[in-house]
């Protein structure tokens, strides 16, 4: 008996460090599309860099459907859905390099992605006949409390006026809003499969996008090298992430604990990392706002508001 604990016990906390390991991973993709905008000087490069992590993107995930003894090649329904993904994760992507270009906040910026789960349930609803609970009416509340003090206390003058790199981010929330939705439509679907598709949609709206953006060439303000490597590394990363969230579950990770270990990771990485290295500003308005956050997901995630009651759930007497 004592053997058998030993060996259960570090399964049970081995998804933990998955989860860990992939709020490393969308911290690191964020930062790489920070690093690449900060210096970038045209909306070319972002087009382009988003090319290179579609291929990526790509090849992995047909080598690895490959190695599994599967085709790409499966329903019509999922290929067109990974493909659906795929443009507005192109399209999500460009939009996080423009926002570092134009100055954009990593820990702002990524609370403002994060915030993708109240229009996620709301599709949730309209599409897939999941209603809204009466508890999430104070959890958007509070969602909206936590944007109050993360973007700084704005006025309603100054939500107005929000620097132009904020609204793309609304944007790219939306979008990956969506993104959850066609997620749940193609659950079925090998998800390197899925990653395959989506990379080869999102070089084909690349390729659409060229002619629009190319005006003052390349790599004006970045070298071609770095704009390549670090695209690749954002490719390989995405992956890394899809990983990192499936061999989480296989160890046996709840999934209300899981997303309230993970968020509350990434959103505390992004802080700490965009003011270390990437010199954003540091507040304890910051920090409340990220508190409002998790509060407000915990309350209104269905998952993560079922690992609530179990934690405070009275102990039945015997």
């Amino acid at each position: 008996m004592q053997i058998e604990t030993t060996k259960t016990k570090p399964q049970k906390e081995i998804w933990v460090r998955y989860t860990l390991l992939e709020a490393a991973f969308r911290t690191g993709t964020r930062s790489f599309l920070d690093i690449v905008g900060k210096v970038s000087t045209s909306s070319a490069d972002a087009v382009f860099g988003t090319t290179v992590i579609g291929l990526v993107q790509t090849i992995i995930g047909v080598l690895k459907v490959k190695a599994a003894g599967e085709t790409i090649f499966v329903s019509r329904k999922f290929m067109l859905g990974a493909s659906s993904f795929g443009i507005l994760a192109a399209i999500v992507t460009v939009l996080g390099f423009e926002t570092y270009r134009l100055g954009g906040d990593l820990g702002v910026d990524t609370f403002i992605l994060s915030l993708a789960i109240i229009p996620g349930a709301l599709i949730d609803w309209v599409f897939f006949g999941h209603p809204l609970k009466k508890r999430q009416l104070p959890a958007l509340l509070l969602a909206c409390l936590a944007g109050y003090f993360i973007l700084g206390r704005p006025n309603l003058a100054m939500l107005g006026r929000l620097p132009l790199w904020m609204y793309l981010s609304i944007t790219g929330m939306f979008l990956v809003a969506i993104n959850q939705g066609i997620t749940v439509s193609v659950k079925d679907m090998n998800p390197f499969a899925k990653n395959a598709w989506a990379g080869i949609a999102q070089i084909i709206v690349t390729l659409v996008l060229f002619p629009f953006v190319y005006k003052n060439g390349f790599f004006a303000g970045v070298t071609f090298s770095k704009l390549v490597l670090v695209s690749a590394l954002v490719g390989v990363v995405n992956v890394g992430i899809l990983y990192t969230n499936q061999k989480a579950y296989v160890r046996g990770a709840r999934i209300g604990i899981k997303k309230l270990v993970m968020n509350g990771t990434y959103l505390t990485l992004a802080l700490v990392v965009g003011v270390l290295f990437f010199h954003d500003n540091f507040s304890g308005s910051k920090i409340l706002g990220i508190t409002f956050y998790l509060l407000a997901f915990a309350i209104w995630d269905d998952s993560a508001w079922e690992f609530v009651k179990t934690v405070f759930k009275k102990p039945v007497r015997t």
